[in-house]
Protein backbone atom coordinates (compact mmCIF):
# COMPACT_ATOMS: atom_id res chain seq x y z
CA UNK A 1 0.00 0.00 0.00
CA UNK A 2 2.68 2.48 -0.99
CA UNK A 3 1.84 6.15 -1.64
CA UNK A 4 0.83 6.88 -5.21
CA UNK A 5 2.13 9.54 -7.58
CA UNK A 6 -0.11 12.45 -8.47
CA UNK A 7 -0.46 16.16 -8.97
CA UNK A 8 0.98 17.84 -5.88
CA UNK A 9 0.18 21.38 -4.84
CA UNK A 10 1.91 22.47 -1.62
CA UNK A 11 2.48 18.75 -0.84
CA UNK A 12 -1.21 17.92 -1.30
CA UNK A 13 -2.66 15.83 -4.15
CA UNK A 14 -5.60 17.47 -5.89
CA UNK A 15 -8.74 15.86 -7.32
CA UNK A 16 -10.37 18.53 -9.52
CA UNK A 17 -14.16 18.50 -9.41
CA UNK A 18 -14.26 15.52 -7.04
CA UNK A 19 -17.81 14.52 -6.10
CA UNK A 20 -18.37 12.89 -2.71
CA UNK A 21 -20.22 10.13 -4.54
CA UNK A 22 -16.82 9.02 -5.84
CA UNK A 23 -15.79 7.77 -2.39
CA UNK A 24 -19.10 7.58 -0.51
CA UNK A 25 -19.57 4.32 1.40
CA UNK A 26 -22.73 2.42 0.34
CA UNK A 27 -23.89 2.21 3.95
CA UNK A 28 -23.56 5.99 4.28
CA UNK A 29 -25.58 6.50 1.11
CA UNK A 30 -28.31 4.14 2.32
CA UNK A 31 -28.47 5.60 5.85
CA UNK A 32 -28.64 9.16 4.50
CA UNK A 33 -31.42 8.23 2.09
CA UNK A 34 -33.34 6.61 4.94
CA UNK A 35 -33.14 9.77 7.05
CA UNK A 36 -34.17 11.94 4.12
CA UNK A 37 -37.31 9.86 3.64
CA UNK A 38 -38.58 10.74 7.13
CA UNK A 39 -41.18 13.53 6.68
CA UNK A 40 -40.12 16.94 8.06
CA UNK A 41 -37.04 15.48 9.76
CA UNK A 42 -34.59 17.99 8.26
CA UNK A 43 -36.84 20.89 9.29
CA UNK A 44 -37.15 19.57 12.85
CA UNK A 45 -33.38 19.06 13.13
CA UNK A 46 -32.68 22.58 11.91
CA UNK A 47 -35.03 23.84 14.62
CA UNK A 48 -33.18 21.78 17.24
CA UNK A 49 -29.80 23.01 16.03
CA UNK A 50 -30.99 26.59 16.52
CA UNK A 51 -31.16 25.87 20.26
CA UNK A 52 -27.37 25.52 20.21
CA UNK A 53 -26.72 28.10 17.52
CA UNK A 54 -23.59 28.29 15.44
CA UNK A 55 -23.21 31.93 16.43
CA UNK A 56 -23.06 31.01 20.11
CA UNK A 57 -20.45 28.31 19.47
CA UNK A 58 -18.42 30.66 17.31
CA UNK A 59 -18.51 33.29 20.07
CA UNK A 60 -17.39 30.71 22.64
CA UNK A 61 -14.48 29.56 20.47
CA UNK A 62 -13.44 33.12 19.67
CA UNK A 63 -13.33 33.85 23.40
CA UNK A 64 -11.95 30.61 24.81
CA UNK A 65 -10.00 28.77 22.11
CA UNK A 66 -7.18 29.50 19.68
CA UNK A 67 -7.97 30.19 16.02
CA UNK A 68 -5.28 28.93 13.67
CA UNK A 69 -4.01 30.87 10.68
CA UNK A 70 -0.90 32.20 9.00
CA UNK A 71 0.09 33.88 12.26
CA UNK A 72 -0.92 31.02 14.58
CA UNK A 73 0.53 27.49 14.13
CA UNK A 74 0.79 28.16 10.38
CA UNK A 75 1.82 24.62 9.42
CA UNK A 76 -1.42 23.15 10.79
CA UNK A 77 -3.45 25.98 9.26
CA UNK A 78 -1.81 25.27 5.89
CA UNK A 79 -2.54 21.56 6.23
CA UNK A 80 -6.17 22.40 6.98
CA UNK A 81 -6.45 24.51 3.83
CA UNK A 82 -4.64 21.82 1.89
CA UNK A 83 -7.17 19.19 2.97
CA UNK A 84 -10.00 21.22 1.47
CA UNK A 85 -7.95 21.95 -1.65
CA UNK A 86 -7.25 18.23 -2.09
CA UNK A 87 -10.97 17.42 -2.19
CA UNK A 88 -11.70 20.55 -4.25
CA UNK A 89 -14.05 21.71 -1.50
CA UNK A 90 -14.68 25.40 -0.77
CA UNK A 91 -15.00 27.64 1.15
CA UNK A 92 -12.55 26.63 3.89
CA UNK A 93 -14.00 26.88 7.43
CA UNK A 94 -12.21 28.45 10.38
CA UNK A 95 -10.21 26.02 12.49
CA UNK A 96 -9.75 26.27 16.27
CA UNK A 97 -7.75 24.37 18.87
CA UNK A 98 -9.10 23.67 22.35
CA UNK A 99 -7.28 22.24 25.35
CA UNK A 100 -8.27 18.60 25.82
CA UNK A 101 -6.23 15.49 26.71
CA UNK A 102 -8.32 13.24 24.41
CA UNK A 103 -7.18 13.38 20.81
CA UNK A 104 -10.12 14.12 18.53
CA UNK A 105 -11.51 16.51 15.94
CA UNK A 106 -15.01 17.55 14.93
CA UNK A 107 -16.80 19.85 12.54
CA UNK A 108 -19.77 21.77 13.92
CA UNK A 109 -22.31 24.00 12.23
CA UNK A 110 -24.70 23.86 9.32
CA UNK A 111 -24.49 27.14 7.40
CA UNK A 112 -21.01 28.23 8.58
CA UNK A 113 -19.10 25.16 9.74
CA UNK A 114 -16.19 25.33 12.16
CA UNK A 115 -13.46 22.70 12.52
CA UNK A 116 -12.43 22.08 16.14
CA UNK A 117 -9.21 20.24 17.00
CA UNK A 118 -8.39 19.00 20.47
CA UNK A 119 -4.86 19.87 21.57
CA UNK A 120 -3.87 16.24 22.15
CA UNK A 121 -4.44 15.59 18.45
CA UNK A 122 -1.62 17.96 17.51
CA UNK A 123 0.84 16.32 19.89
CA UNK A 124 -0.01 12.65 19.33
CA UNK A 125 -0.08 12.46 15.52
CA UNK A 126 2.72 13.08 13.04
CA UNK A 127 2.11 15.50 10.12
CA UNK A 128 0.85 12.90 7.59
CA UNK A 129 -1.56 11.45 10.15
CA UNK A 130 -2.77 14.92 11.07
CA UNK A 131 -3.36 15.69 7.38
CA UNK A 132 -5.47 12.54 7.20
CA UNK A 133 -7.63 13.72 10.11
CA UNK A 134 -8.02 17.16 8.57
CA UNK A 135 -9.07 15.62 5.25
CA UNK A 136 -11.55 13.42 7.12
CA UNK A 137 -13.16 16.56 8.55
CA UNK A 138 -13.12 18.25 5.14
CA UNK A 139 -14.99 15.26 3.73
CA UNK A 140 -17.78 15.74 6.27
CA UNK A 141 -18.30 19.19 4.77
CA UNK A 142 -18.07 17.98 1.18
CA UNK A 143 -20.46 15.07 1.80
CA UNK A 144 -23.14 17.33 3.27
CA UNK A 145 -23.02 15.63 6.67
CA UNK A 146 -23.26 18.78 8.76
CA UNK A 147 -27.01 19.00 9.37
CA UNK A 148 -27.18 15.52 10.86
CA UNK A 149 -23.80 15.75 12.64
CA UNK A 150 -24.62 19.10 14.24
CA UNK A 151 -28.11 17.95 15.24
CA UNK A 152 -26.66 14.84 16.88
CA UNK A 153 -24.17 16.93 18.88
CA UNK A 154 -27.02 19.18 20.03
CA UNK A 155 -29.21 16.24 21.06
CA UNK A 156 -26.38 14.60 22.99
CA UNK A 157 -25.43 17.80 24.82
CA UNK A 158 -28.88 19.13 25.74
CA UNK A 159 -31.37 17.92 28.32
CA UNK A 160 -35.09 17.30 27.91
CA UNK A 161 -35.82 20.53 29.78
CA UNK A 162 -33.99 22.41 27.03
CA UNK A 163 -36.02 20.64 24.35
CA UNK A 164 -39.60 20.90 25.63
CA UNK A 165 -41.35 19.69 22.46
CA UNK A 166 -39.45 16.40 22.60
CA UNK A 167 -40.41 13.52 24.82
CA UNK A 168 -37.78 11.14 26.15
CA UNK A 169 -38.76 8.41 23.69
CA UNK A 170 -38.61 10.72 20.66
CA UNK A 171 -35.26 12.13 21.70
CA UNK A 172 -33.87 8.61 22.23
CA UNK A 173 -35.16 7.45 18.85
CA UNK A 174 -33.57 10.43 17.10
CA UNK A 175 -30.24 9.81 18.81
CA UNK A 176 -30.22 6.13 17.86
CA UNK A 177 -31.10 6.90 14.24
CA UNK A 178 -28.48 9.63 13.97
CA UNK A 179 -25.86 7.45 15.70
CA UNK A 180 -26.44 4.71 13.14
CA UNK A 181 -26.11 7.24 10.32
CA UNK A 182 -23.01 8.79 11.92
CA UNK A 183 -21.19 5.47 12.10
CA UNK A 184 -21.67 4.96 8.37
CA UNK A 185 -20.69 8.56 7.54
CA UNK A 186 -17.32 8.02 9.22
CA UNK A 187 -16.55 5.22 6.76
CA UNK A 188 -16.95 7.60 3.80
CA UNK A 189 -14.66 10.19 5.35
CA UNK A 190 -11.96 7.62 6.12
CA UNK A 191 -11.84 6.93 2.38
CA UNK A 192 -11.36 10.64 1.68
CA UNK A 193 -8.52 10.71 4.20
CA UNK A 194 -6.72 7.97 2.27
CA UNK A 195 -7.20 9.87 -0.98
CA UNK A 196 -5.68 12.96 0.64
CA UNK A 197 -2.51 11.34 1.96
CA UNK A 198 -2.17 8.68 -0.78
CA UNK A 199 -1.17 6.07 1.81
CA UNK A 200 -3.70 3.76 3.52
CA UNK A 201 -1.12 2.80 6.14
CA UNK A 202 -1.01 6.40 7.36
CA UNK A 203 -4.76 6.43 7.98
CA UNK A 204 -4.71 3.02 9.67
CA UNK A 205 -1.86 4.21 11.89
CA UNK A 206 -3.78 7.36 12.80
CA UNK A 207 -6.83 5.26 13.76
CA UNK A 208 -4.59 3.05 15.91
CA UNK A 209 -2.97 6.02 17.63
CA UNK A 210 -6.33 7.68 18.31
CA UNK A 211 -7.46 4.68 20.38
CA UNK A 212 -4.13 3.70 21.94
CA UNK A 213 -2.30 6.98 22.23
CA UNK A 214 1.24 7.70 21.12
CA UNK A 215 2.72 4.53 22.61
CA UNK A 216 6.26 3.63 21.47
CA UNK A 217 6.47 0.31 19.67
CA UNK A 218 2.93 0.18 18.28
CA UNK A 219 2.69 -1.91 15.10
CA UNK A 220 0.12 -0.97 12.46
CA UNK A 221 0.54 -4.38 10.79
CA UNK A 222 -0.44 -6.09 14.05
CA UNK A 223 -3.38 -3.70 14.40
CA UNK A 224 -4.62 -4.57 10.90
CA UNK A 225 -4.39 -8.28 11.79
CA UNK A 226 -6.33 -7.52 14.99
CA UNK A 227 -9.01 -5.80 12.91
CA UNK A 228 -9.36 -8.85 10.68
CA UNK A 229 -9.63 -11.08 13.76
CA UNK A 230 -12.40 -8.87 15.17
CA UNK A 231 -14.27 -9.02 11.85
CA UNK A 232 -14.29 -12.82 11.89
CA UNK A 233 -14.58 -13.36 15.65
CA UNK A 234 -17.57 -15.01 17.28
CA UNK A 235 -20.86 -16.49 16.23
CA UNK A 236 -24.37 -15.12 15.86
CA UNK A 237 -24.73 -14.35 19.57
CA UNK A 238 -21.45 -12.45 19.70
CA UNK A 239 -22.41 -10.45 16.62
CA UNK A 240 -25.77 -9.59 18.19
CA UNK A 241 -24.06 -8.39 21.36
CA UNK A 242 -21.63 -6.39 19.22
CA UNK A 243 -24.56 -4.72 17.45
CA UNK A 244 -26.16 -3.57 20.71
CA UNK A 245 -22.77 -2.58 22.10
CA UNK A 246 -22.38 -0.04 19.27
CA UNK A 247 -25.86 1.50 19.46
CA UNK A 248 -24.79 4.45 21.62
CA UNK A 249 -21.59 5.13 19.72
CA UNK A 250 -21.32 7.93 17.17
CA UNK A 251 -18.28 6.26 15.56
CA UNK A 252 -17.69 2.66 14.51
CA UNK A 253 -14.98 0.83 16.42
CA UNK A 254 -11.57 1.66 15.01
CA UNK A 255 -10.89 -1.95 14.02
CA UNK A 256 -14.03 -1.97 11.87
CA UNK A 257 -12.92 1.26 10.24
CA UNK A 258 -9.59 -0.36 9.39
CA UNK A 259 -11.19 -3.47 7.86
CA UNK A 260 -13.64 -1.38 5.82
CA UNK A 261 -10.85 0.87 4.62
CA UNK A 262 -8.43 -1.88 3.63
CA UNK A 263 -11.23 -3.75 1.83
CA UNK A 264 -12.02 -0.62 -0.19
CA UNK A 265 -8.37 -0.14 -1.14
CA UNK A 266 -8.05 -3.78 -2.19
CA UNK A 267 -11.21 -3.50 -4.30
CA UNK A 268 -9.36 -1.23 -6.73
CA UNK A 269 -11.68 1.76 -6.21
CA UNK A 270 -8.91 3.72 -4.49
CA UNK A 271 -6.49 3.21 -7.40
CA UNK A 272 -9.18 4.14 -9.90
CA UNK A 273 -9.82 7.50 -8.22
CA UNK A 274 -6.11 8.20 -7.81
CA UNK A 275 -5.67 7.58 -11.53
CA UNK A 276 -8.28 10.26 -12.26
CA UNK A 277 -11.29 8.07 -13.03
CA UNK A 278 -13.96 9.32 -10.61
CA UNK A 279 -17.39 10.95 -10.42
CA UNK A 280 -17.10 14.71 -10.83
Amino acid sequence: MAPRRGLIVAEHPVYPGLSPRAYEHPADRAATAALQRIPLLDRVLRMLASVHSERMVRMHLLGNAVRLGDDQVPDVAAAHRGAFATLDCAPVPSVYVTQNPWANAMTFGIDEPIVILRSALLTSLDPPQLRAVLAHEAAHVQCGHLLYRTSLVVLLRTTLSQLPPLGAAVRRALILALNEWSRTAELSCDRAAVLAVRDPVVVCTALMNLVAGDVPGLSVDAFIRQAEEYRDWGGLWDRTVRFFDELDSTHPWSVRRVTELTAWVRSGEYDRIVDGDYVR
